[in-house]
């Protein structure tokens, strides 16, 4: 994918994005909405792991990209992540979880993100090459090679 692919791409997600928040808004209005109890939390409420995890939801990435982008993980893990965030944030659907996610993401000024996360961006998941090792990887990487899934 080339660069005006990946904004073209960005951008049609931007717009499902807001129109989904609409959506759910207009519904929270309502009374039926699940994201009345839902907070966005602190920038450093969230592990740099989970940090990429909810990255890779809002952006849309696959589970099984996520897990190789994250050092060869389970796509288990990447929903186990994901789960843990949903609880820090309140919220327990995948469609609410991005919903938060995206308000997430746009909090803070880009140098409290990076500093929240050791150093990546808000970007860093649709960024990055999951062939290509940089020195971010190790931030959200597992601790132990053991861990590591071999395919």
């Amino acid at each position: 994918m080339d660069n005006d692919e990946v904004v073209r791409e960005l951008q049609s997600l931007r717009v499902a994005v807001e129109g989904l928040t609409q959506v759910v808004l207009r519904m929270e209005a309502k009374g039926r909405g699940g994201l009345a109890g839902a907070e966005v939390p602190e920038l450093t409420a969230l592990t740099a792991r989970q940090h990429a995890a909810l990255q890779s939801l809002v952006y849309g990435l696959d589970t099984g990209i996520t897990a190789r982008i994250m050092g060869g993980i389970s796509a288990e893990t990447v929903k186990t992540h994901l789960r843990q965030v949903g609880k820090k944030m309140g919220v327990t659907k995948r469609g609410e979880l991005r919903v938060m996610g995206q308000k997430f993401l746009a909090q803070g000024t880009d140098q409290e993100y990076m500093a929240a996360t050791g150093g990546f961006g808000r970007t860093y998941m649709i960024e990055t090459d999951v062939e290509v090792e940089d020195e971010m990887r190790s931030l959200i990487a597992p601790v132990k090679p053991g861990l590591l899934v071999t395919e």
